[in-house]
């Protein structure tokens, strides 16, 4: 029989601190707490209440990146039936140790579920302490930080669960299927086009730069799909930033709307030319591996030749976004909206595009018939085979014989050669890793 309780899991590496939480937040102690890794091998369910409101809280066992044996391979499928099951995801860090491929592994199943959830780093006794920053390269939202042995926190993390879990009684959410970022330097137009996307004036429009402090979202529905617009605050460079206050505070937002966004529209304006803080920002988000589309504003100021003429601009200094599709809009008028969200579903097709293994290896054939790669002190390198290992953004694992012998170039090569073979993949970054096998 389906439980009537809202499905809560807890998820993460092994030795994370899943089960002291657990034990915890029940209040028994029902899981086993050990410092050896791997001791909660099958799900532990329990019945928590905080504030009136119950629900199931579920411990299960720690991920691993290969089973190695039949135990394991049991833990990480029962963990990827529960996180099918879950009504709610608390993804689990530990704040003293270094990030893993585990870790990310997990953000990537994390992400592709699409299920709620709510990233905490456990171990947190100082919670004042600063954070490893790959613990940002996740790609999650912002973390709670607490400390499930000395109880530090718990009750705010029992408050966002209990938030969580009363939504989604009061009425099921519309599935948000494209979170699309609005970035760009101070006074290029963001909020502008913002309001002229959703058709209201819901962020303040200003000739005063940073007038958008805090990062504005808004919900849409068009065409049978929905979208999550984020209005963020224009980002100065880092020495125009003060070590403290609402501009700091700002800027970190806009930093972690990037990281939670699907695709990012980086706003260009033509007056102000592309510059150095330009390049910075493409950078970031090329970084975090988004999805992209390069957005010039007021495009109504320009004529046809002056827009061809500030395009190829664009082209030369932000080369390292070649993948970007640019296209120009008005906010003014409304001109270019409409080829905007198609570019955004088009974007987002090929930032989700999954490609059959063999279509993978029919091209992996192909580059290496043509261009085979060097020989590394006296050893030839042969790349085996690839496969996909997941998509925002689509990431291909390749298998070969020395991994460390394959140059900058090569690679460059074979992403080129991926992105002329394989369709489509305009618009979104490929993560490639090259792994011994």
């Amino acid at each position: 029989m389906k439980n009537r309780f809202p499905y809560v899991v807890l998820i993460g590496k092994t030795n994370v601190g899943k089960s002291t939480l657990f034990n915890r937040i029940v209040g028994k102690r029902k899981a086993i707490v050990e410092r050896t890794p791997n001791i909660t091998r099958d799900l532990i369910e329990d019945i928590a209440e905080w504030e009136g409101e119950k629900f199931m809280l579920v411990d299960s066992g720690g991920f691993v990146d290969k089973p190695h044996d039949e135990i394991e391979m049991n833990v990480r499928s029962k963990l990827i039936e529960a996180i099918e099951r879950a009504d709610l995801l608390i993804v689990m860090v530990d704040g003293r140790s270094e990030i893993t491929k585990e870790d990310f592994d997990i953000a990537d199943m994390v992400r592709r579920s699409g299920k709620r959830y709510i990233f905490v780093i456990n171990k947190m006794e100082n919670i004042d302490m600063l954070l490893n920053p790959d613990i940002y390269a996740l790609g999650l939202s912002e973390p709670i930080r607490i400390s499930a042995e000395h109880g530090i926190n718990v009750d705010e993390l029992l408050d966002r669960i209990v938030s969580q879990i009363e939504s989604k009684e009061e009425t099921e959410p519309r599935k948000v299927n494209i979170r699309v970022s609005i970035v760009g330097k101070p006074n290029v137009g963001k909020s502008t086009l913002f309001n002229a996307i959703i058709k209201e004036d819901k962020s303040i429009v200003t000739d005063i730069p940073g007038t958008t402090r805090d990062v504005v979202h808004s919900l849409l529905e068009r065409n049978g799909n929905a979208y999550l617009f984020l209005d963020t605050a224009g980002l100065r460079k880092k020495a125009k930033v003060g070590k403290k206050g609402i501009e700091r505070y700002s800027v970190k937002r806009t930093l972690n709307a990037v990281r939670e966004s699907d695709i990012v529209s980086l706003l260009i304006d033509p007056t102000q030319g592309v510059t150095e803080q330009d390049q910075r920002i493409s950078s970031f988000v090329q970084e975090n591996k988004k999805a992209v589309i390069i957005v010039i504003s007021k495009s109504d100021i320009m004529n046809k030749k002056e827009l061809g003429n500030f395009i190829d601009f664009v082209k030369h200094k932000l080369y390292f976004l070649d993948y970007a599709p640019i296209i120009s809009v008005s906010a003014k008028t409304g001109k270019g909206l409409s080829k905007l969200f198609h570019t955004i579903d088009t974007v987002y097709k090929n930032y989700t595009f999954e490609v059959s293994t063999n279509e993978i290896n029919n091209v992996l054939r192909r580059i290496m018939l043509i261009s085979p790669v060097s020989t590394s002190k006296g050893k030839r390198v042969r790349i085996s085979y690839c496969v996909q290992g997941g998509i925002k953004p689509p990431k291909f694992i390749f298998f070969c014989n020395y991994p460390g012998a394959i140059s900058d170039q090569f690679k460059a090569h074979i992403e080129h050669m991926m992105r002329k073979n394989i369709t489509p993949l305009s618009g979104t970054p490929i993560h490639l890793i090259f792994r011994r096998g």
